[in-house]
């Protein structure tokens, strides 16, 4: 008897092995399916003292509206923004994030979609939304009326289809 327990612990110890295994396999071809969408080297969701976020997606809301958020706070993902992608997806949306309030500039320069601004100060609340802006537009300039920390780029029609107003507050998930 002893041999058969042997036995029956060493094929349990393999199947578990198998089990580890394959399930090991399983996060890695996900997480390399969805690494566009999310950043494995910072995986810090908090937000610091000045409304930073520390994520490259993270999930906002505005109004009664969530919205996924793919963060651009350096000075080459704000440049690049949404250029040369053929769409976004709906209930998304990129998340400029400026070091200091500022009157930044924006262009439709190689976009391919039309988008909504949103315009959102260093309180995190929406001070204009510049609706329906067309890639024909370019090499025009948009930018806030006054300064802003924070601007939220959505497809076009998305701010008015989720009653997005001035006055709203960008609440950004901890």
């Amino acid at each position: 008897m002893p041999e058969n327990e042997n036995m029956s612990e060493t094929s349990f110890r393999k199947v578990i092995y198998y089990i580890v295994v394959l399930l090991s396999i399983v996060v890695i071809v996900w997480i390399l399916t969805h690494k566009e969408r999310y950043d494995y080297t910072n995986t810090s969701d908090s937000v610091v003292a000045d409304n930073t976020p520390k994520r490259l997606a993270t999930l906002g809301s505005l109004g009664s509206w969530n919205i996924d958020l793919e963060v651009a706070d350096t000075e080459a993902k704000r440049e690049q923004g949404l250029s040369d992608r053929d769409s976004l997806p709906e209930e998304s949306g990129m998340l400029f994030v400026f070091d200091a309030p500022s009157a930044p500039s924006f262009w439709m320069k190689d976009m391919r979609f039309p988008i909504d601004f949103i315009w959102i100060n260093k309180d995190m609340e929406v001070v204009e939304v510049l609706p329906n802006i067309d890639p024909s537009t370019y090499p025009e300039e948009f930018g806030p009326l006054e300064p802003i920390q924070y601007v939220i780029e959505v497809n076009a029609g998305a701010a008015e289809r989720h009653g997005i107003k001035i006055g709203d507050i960008l609440k950004l998930a901890k």
